[in-house]
């Protein structure tokens, strides 16, 4: 289970350029979600299931588990505005209004990715394992051994 604290740790670690988080999800292994860069000053998160992408993952018309977990669903109209009002005057046409889906890993915001993984968590044990480079459980600094005292 992931606190809220954590979900806290996981925004502010994705919002920066050099973001990562690990997440291990029941039934699928290890989730990660790496920062990165798509084109100069702009970034978004890239998800990975086990170290690895695979875009067969991403087909709308099967299902997948890998999918349901990383990946964002985008739903958009199938002409742009100026084709759709042409073809609104075409009486029984119901083009103007069909939709298709379709999903990609990239995530735009930390904010939307967490929405998701706050659904994902509800349904499925999820754990955190990293966040940045520093795995959760250990300290990040571990004191050198102190010299015994003389006397």
């Amino acid at each position: 289970m992931i606190t809220q604290k954590e979900w806290t740790d996981i925004h502010e670690n994705l919002s920066n350029p050099r973001g990562h988080v690990e997440i291990e999800v029941s039934g699928v292994g290890m989730v990660s979600f790496l920062v990165t860069r798509i084109r100069p000053l702009s970034f978004q998160i890239m998800s990975y299931v086990n170290g690895s992408f695979k875009w067969v993952w991403m087909n709308a018309k099967t299902q997948s588990v890998e999918r349901d977990i990383c990946a964002r669903k985008i739903v958009r109209k199938l002409f742009p505005p100026t084709k759709r009002k042409a073809l609104k005057k075409i009486k029984g046409s119901g083009l103007s209004e069909k939709m298709f889906a379709m999903y990609s890993p990239l995530w735009p915001t930390p904010g939307g990715l967490i929405r998701h993984l706050k659904k994902v968590a509800a349904t499925r044990d999820c754990r955190l394992i990293r966040v940045g480079y520093n795995t959760v459980n250990t300290p990040k600094f571990i004191d050198p051994p102190q010299p015994a005292a003389a006397g």
